[in-house]
């Protein structure tokens, strides 16, 4: 009941109260409404999520830097009767109720009800889970997906059609997220790890992959066909040392709360060494490890947290990723589960204490939700139009004429639904923007529109760091220095932001 309760006034506050957009929900939501517009997977936002943009892109780029199905899961609940957005969020919030009801399932199938309870008790208050569960991203459905997949590789029992359906799963976790794409690698360990002859490992081996390649094989087929790409990547910009730091601080130092905290890899590894020493206790310590992180199904597990983890520290040596509790979501959650089976088996909690330990947390944490649905405003997204002055200039001073240009635009065809802007980011995500080609790509369709606006959000830092981020274009407009750039006059200066006209005729 306690559950029941709490999941419901998540689920409602998450969808009316304390559900947020961040430019990346804000893409998927804009997808979703080209879809439901018959323009299929296409982005409106030229530039958004890509390296450079090119002068032949106009509105309906193919949306392929991104996996598809998200977007396309948003546009099918919107058929409900639902708002894109909010769609967008109920989504997120079901994605993440099936989270903790799959990690309570795994931890009792795999161990016993004492491990299943903990970790979805503690999963309550961890803060990658928490930092997750309220916004529009990927992570709680690829994560339920994820999680799915693991269960029915365990549970198996020789059925080769749940091998099938669990490589069919994890394929659609990757094409809801692509940094899931080592969970092929997992499963296929795992099976060959298996207690069967080589000709079962193998036959296993292959059912999974096809079913994994059935959902993954369509998108970058489609991505391959509309782009020539199969999806896309950014430039890396640290070494692999210090990606390794990066990971291992945000997963031993992210637990209650982020940044990364010397209070919290020191707690953590305290906790270590005391399952350490419980484990020793209790006899044979390489048995007992072996029991908790590799005997039967726990291998998937632990294979799944130290591979995805790894994956994180090679993926960063090769392209952009911010390290933060978002990106580590996927392993830290399989890593709370086996966490609390190691503090279980070596505490010898009982099933009594288990009970009373997660009805704690969980009351205190519906109490938290009840306290959220009573004390904060429902969910406007007309207030946050009225809160920015930029936003508000645009709703009262363009149209759907007129060509929007500037810094992650996204949010002007999210709050709008405008099919035509152009965005730039800063420089570790994209080409920082230029002059020259900002006036090129306004002259080439300047005839398409009644207008062309160049709006700068206001930048928080110095000119040094505008500079360094933003390149030399942004940061001159910004400092005044507009006589440089012939073509480009000064309309308005907002409380948030600059906007200039672009005269391309």
């Amino acid at each position: 009941m306690a559950a029941a309760v709490y999941l419901g006034l998540f689920v409602f506050n998450t969808v009316t109260r304390t559900g947020d957009f961040s430019p990346d929900s804000m893409n998927y939501v804009n997808v979703a409404q080209n879809i439901l517009a018959g323009k299929g997977l296409t982005q409106p936002t030229v530039g958004y999520i890509q390296d450079h943009f090119s002068l032949d892109d106009k509105n309906g780029t193919p949306f392929v830097r991104q996996p598809p199905l998200y977007p396309l899961m948003i546009a099918a609940t919107s058929k409900l009767g639902l708002s894109p957005a909010r769609s967008a969020l109920l989504l997120s919030a079901l994605g993440s109720a099936a989270i903790f009801l799959l990690v309570f399932g795994l931890g009792r199938f795999l161990y016993d009800e004492r491990v299943g309870l903990i970790a979805a008790a503690l999963l309550l208050f961890y803060w990658p889970m928490q930092w997750i569960a309220h916004w529009a991203w990927t992570e709680p459905i690829s994560i339920a997906l994820l999680l799915a997949s693991i269960w029915l590789l365990a549970v198996k029992s020789g059925k080769r059609w749940f091998v099938f359906i669990a490589g069919l799963i994890a394929g659609a976790a990757v094409a809801t997220r692509w940094a899931l794409i080592a969970v092929c690698g997992v499963g296929i360990l795992f099976l060959i790890f298996e207690r069967n002859s080589w000709r079962l490992k193998i036959l296993d081996s292959a059912v999974y992959a096809i079913g994994f390649i059935v959902p993954l094989g369509a998108v970058f087929l489609r991505n391959f066909l509309v782009a020539g790409v199969l999806a896309g990547t950014q430039a890396p910009i640290t070494g692999f040392r210090e990606n390794l730091s990066a990971v291992l601080q945000t997963v031993f130092g992210v637990i209650w709360s982020e940044p990364p905290s010397t209070l919290q890899i020191v707690l953590l590894l305290l906790s270590i060494m005391a399952i350490c020493i419980g484990l020793v206790v209790r006899g044979d310590f390489g048995a007992e490890l072996r029991e908790t992180f590799i005997a039967s199904g726990h291998s998937a597990l632990t294979f799944w947290t130290a591979t995805y983890l790894l994956f994180l520290v090679v993926e960063r040596s090769f392209s952009y990723v911010e390290i933060d509790a978002r990106i580590i979501s996927p392993g830290g959650i399989t890593l709370v589960i086996l966490w609390s089976a190691a503090a279980v088996r070596a505490s010898r909690l009982s099933i009594f204490h288990a009970r009373s330990f997660a009805l704690i947390l969980l009351l205190l944490a519906a109490w938290q939700q009840a306290q959220a649905a009573i004390r904060t405003p429902p969910l406007d997204f007309a207030r946050a139009i009225r809160d920015s002055e930029r936003l508000t200039w645009i709703k009262n001073h363009t149209t759907g004429e007129d060509l929007i240009i500037g810094q992650d635009v996204i949010d002007v065809p999210f709050y709008f639904n405008r099919t035509d802007t152009l965005s730039f980011s800063n420089v570790t995500e994209s080409e920082p923007a230029s002059y020259e080609k900002i006036m090129a790509y306004s002259r080439r369709y300047c005839r398409d529109y009644e207008n062309v606006y160049l709006i700068l959000k206001t930048l928080p830092i110095d000119e040094h760091g505008c500079r360094v981020l933003f390149g030399d274009f942004v940061c001159d407009l910004t400092s005044g220095r507009i006589d440089e750039y012939p073509g480009i006059s000064l309309r308005k200066i907002l409380a948030d932001g600059l906007v200039f006209q672009i005269d391309c005729r």
